[in-house]
């Protein structure tokens, strides 16, 4: 399983470099917030969070474009929206 992931992140690197560093850093600041939230409860800092999940979702906006993924492109606006909506109740 671990070697086909590592297939996967390959090929994506060599398709298209810049759709890889999206996924990745999408992947790597929503795991970060995720974080924040698991070890910061019950009063996690919801700006970095709400930050965090935004710059995610933004990447994979992105990279769901490439890929015409436009169900989980529906999905990353809509966490982006209630994102924004998240960080000025959270400001």
């Amino acid at each position: 399983m671990f070697r086909q992931i590592v297939a996967f992140w390959i090929e994506t690197w060599q398709y298209n470099k810049k759709l890889f560093l999206a996924e990745m850093t999408g992947t790597i600041t929503g795991m970060t917030a995720a974080t924040i939230l698991a070890f910061q409860a019950p009063t996690p800092d919801l700006v970095s969070v709400f930050v965090l999940y935004t710059i995610s979702a933004g990447c994979f906006i992105y990279s769901n474009y490439i890929r015409r993924s436009a169900w989980m492109i529906t999905l990353m606006v809509f966490y982006t929206m209630t994102n924004a909506v998240g960080l000025t109740q959270a400001i």
